[in-house]
């Protein structure tokens, strides 16, 4: 009797059918995000809280163009659904040295990888779930990595950096298969609000490139979530959400260079077995008397269980932002410091009648003393992201030119005040990773990035190309040759870009093809040829790298090639 009364009360609850747009499935995010611009998608819509979802997402009658699933079974009233879900597929080629940005399970690698993602989908009333693992290979070549002819100090210096993170340079010696739940979840669905329980990737902010608070440059982890299904009206304002509490994961891969002895002793420091428990949330208000205005405020928090366990510090997220009024103590080496956090702001403003938009970020990876020290401050321990995207629409497709400028490095405050570089930490010393990567942006720590970007779209198809200039982790280049003022060293990247996408029936395509040139590839000379004067600026050892990325989102469609 108990049971009927669930079911009854399940199918009583208003129910909506909302299926997310996954992070592997760029191409389709996108274009909603290029149809908002044009006034076809509800300007609620942040796009600071993803993967977004279906739901009521389109106006004008203006169809969406999803990839179709098959129905192996759907309820007159739709309450009850089965779903065969699209095949997504993932594959690169990298000649040279990794080049890796925002693909999820996939790694730093060279040669080939690919990854492959079938799903099942399964909704009764408001309960829905989706099953989609996601299947790993990689060739794993070797490549040269940090420079084994750098001085035994900067080794050294180099390994004092990885202390502080887990960000391998390879991922073993063979190569490297994975398998993970990868964009599942089992949620209920409530009105406007869902909870449950997911490994999905997210996306926390607006920028478009470079998410420095979340992103999926690593793979994704088990968490909870307790979120908006879409944009919540409040009279004044719509509201949208996110919280998650979860656990991330050490790659268990060691450095290079783990053996390496300065000064007869070991400079590599085993890090902590232990998971970490994370918890953050994302809050976003988009005012209705501004139009196209949306602000966020994002927060996380992250330390190793053992810590959380002992302290019963389970809700760490909702803790004072200034130290001062900290519950560990003011003081440097307080139990505060155990704990590794980050908090900040963002915008966004469309301009429907220019088809175009501004958004900004601007995050700070160590809390305040006193609010005092937040005016006096501000720059101390910063990150920042402002972009530009404009169309120039036509009758039959459209052109479209995006800007975005990060930067990760520290600012001149370090000189007083080292922060110490975003997504690395002295007490959570995996720093914020998952598996071995970066959970921001992809650049990592102590990068900057200037993105250009120039696409012309129509409705089956696009076609474009981009430039980005990528300063490599100049906060390591500072440290590590300050003393001697090496002015020589700066380690940049020039990535020349071309892309070409397609949509054939809801069969979506995309090719991105990159060539770098790397100057001062790893911070590396040409010492051997040093001399006085003028010759004291001696070339750097530059590389060159081709990558090429292929995917694929495939409709669970039997008539896909039929002529109908």
């Amino acid at each position: 009797m108990k049971f009927i009364f669930i079911l009854i009360f399940i199918f009583c609850i208003n129910t909506i059918n909302a299926q997310s747009v996954n992070l592997n499935q760029k191409i389709i995010e996108e274009k909603l995000r290029d149809f908002q611009l044009l006034g076809n998608v509800e300007k609620s819509f942040s796009f600071a809280v993803r993967p977004i979802r279906y739901f009521d997402i389109s106006k004008n009658n203006t169809t969406i163009s999803k990839p179709k699933s098959f129905n192996i079974y759907k309820s007159y009233n739709e309450k009850v659904k089965v779903q065969l879900l699209p095949i997504d597929y993932v594959a690169n080629f990298s000649s040279d040295f990794p080049f890796n940005r925002n693909n999820g399970i996939l790694i730093p690698n060279k040669g080939f990888q690919h990854m492959y993602s079938p799903g099942l989908y399964f909704k009764l009333g408001p309960l829905e779930t989706q099953f989609k693992p996601e299947f790993l290979y990689a060739q794993n070549d070797l490549y040269d990595g940090f420079w084994d002819e750098h001085f035994p100090i900067i080794i050294s210096r180099r390994l004092t950096r990885w202390n502080l993170i887990d960000n391998p340079e390879r991922f073993g010696e063979e190569p490297y298969r994975d398998y993970h739940l990868g964009q599942s979840y089992l949620r209920l669905n409530l009105n406007s609000f869902s909870i449950g329980y997911s490994t999905e990737n997210i996306w926390w902010g607006p920028s478009m490139r470079n998410s420095i608070m979340m992103s999926n440059n690593a793979v994704g982890f088990d968490h909870i979530s307790i979120n908006s299904n879409h944009p919540i009206d409040l009279g004044l304002f719509d509201f949208e959400f996110q919280f998650i509490t979860g656990y991330l994961n050490p790659s268990n891969f060691l450095p290079s260079y783990s053996s390496f002895k300065f000064a007869s002793h070991l400079t590599f420091v085993p890090k902590n077995r232990d998971k970490r428990y994370f918890q953050g949330f994302n809050l976003v208000i988009t005012p209705k008397f501004f139009e196209g205005f949306s602000f966020g405020f994002i927060r996380w928090v992250q330390a190793y269980n053992e810590f959380i366990e002992a302290n019963n510090d389970f809700f760490p997220v909702f803790d004072n932002l200034i130290r001062r009024n900290d519950k560990y103590g003011v003081q440097s080496d307080s139990l505060e410091g155990s704990r590794d956090q980050a908090a900040g702001i963002f915008i966004r403003w469309l301009w429907i009648d220019s088809n175009a938009e501004i958004y900004a970020e601007y995050h700070l990876n160590d809390s305040k003393a006193s609010f005092r020290d937040l005016l006096l401050d501000s720059d101390h321990s910063r990150a920042s992201t402002i972009g530009i995207q404009k169309i120039f629409d036509n009758y039959n497709y459209y052109y479209k030119f995006n800007w975005e400028w990060t930067q990760l490095e520290q600012t001149a405050s370090r000189l007083l005040r080292n922060a110490g570089s975003w997504y690395t930490h002295s007490k959570v010393r995996h720093g914020y990773t998952n598996r071995g990567e970066v959970l921001g942006a992809a650049i990592g720590p102590g990068s900057n990035s200037h993105y250009f970007a120039f696409k012309r779209v129509s409705d089956s198809y696009s076609v474009g190309i981009n430039f980005e200039i990528v300063d490599q982790d100049n906060d390591f280049l500072y440290y590590a040759w300050e003393d001697s003022k090496d002015f020589r060293r700066y380690w940049k990247d020039y990535n020349f870009g071309l892309n070409f996408s397609y949509n054939y029936k809801g069969l979506y395509s995309d090719l991105n093809l990159i060539y770098t040139r790397s100057l001062n590839h790893q911070w590396a000379l040409e010492t051997w040829n040093a001399g006085d004067g003028y010759d004291y600026y001696i070339p750097g050892i530059d590389k060159n790298n081709f990558y090429c990325s292929f995917s694929l989102t495939i409709p669970i469609d039997f008539n896909l090639f039929s002529n109908y």
